[in-house]
């Protein structure tokens, strides 16, 4: 293992261990069991480092959540596409309670990354590899999909593995369960909503725009009351 390898992992366990705000560089550099120059050598400042060791454990804890579900679920026979996707989120959900401090450590190298221009570009280097990752294991999952078709759903993937573990940060029972996830999926790749139902289904949202019912409801309730009289 190289010196920059060795301060990632060591700064992944500094993180792990005391978080991203009392991490000094000493810290990484004794973690690592390197001299503290190299830190500026490798990656320019600590926070630098801290900001791509942070992205990488927070996105590697996900996707190892993610692969073991989708795996699974990929392999089932009766299982469809829409479900097998949705099974690999609901694993990522599942094992969240012991990933919460990567998770944490991944949100606040956004916040480095938001401050350095340097930062940015190596958080943006390792998204592009684990879209690269995903779109290799949808390959291999479901090998008839076209390059397109495996980066969208990588893309998908992605976005939808970064929501979930969001929601559940901050509101752990509107994360949604794996079956709504599906039949949201299902919805998309069904066939076009039918022009007639929607229209219908519009109307009655639409009709206090159009034409205020108390304007015209009023008087036709006043001539009611006068011919029964």
């Amino acid at each position: 293992m190289g010196n920059r390898e060795a301060l990632l992992d060591g700064a992944k366990r500094c993180i792990t261990d005391k978080g991203i705000p009392t991490t000094t560089a000493r810290d990484i550099a004794n973690a690592a069991g390197v001299s503290l120059g190299a830190i500026g050598y490798h990656f320019g400042s600590k926070d630098v480092l801290l900001a791509e060791a942070a992205a990488q454990l927070a996105a590697d804890q996900l996707l190892d959540l993610w692969w073991a579900a989708f795996s699974e679920a990929a392999g089932d026979a009766g299982r469809s596409r829409a479900e097998a996707f949705a099974a690999g989120l609901s694993g990522v959900v599942v094992g969240l309670d012991e990933q919460r401090s990567a998770l944490l450590a991944g949100i606040e190298a956004l916040s480095l990354a938001e401050r350095s221009p340097e930062t940015r570009e190596r958080v943006q280097a390792d998204q592009a590899s684990d879209l690269a990752e995903l779109a290799e294991g949808f390959a291999k999952a479901w090998p008839d999909l076209r390059g397109k078709e495996r980066r969208a759903l990588a893309a998908l993937a992605y976005s939808g593995i970064q929501g979930v573990a969001r929601m559940w940060l901050t509101d752990p029972a509107s994360v949604p369960a794996g079956t709504q996830i599906a039949q949201a999926l299902g919805i998309l790749g069904g066939p076009p909503a039918d022009p007639t139902r929607s229209e219908a289904t519009a109307a009655p949202a639409d009709e206090p725009v159009a034409a205020p019912a108390p304007k015209t409801k009023k008087p036709k309730k006043s001539r009611a009351k006068k011919s029964k009289r």
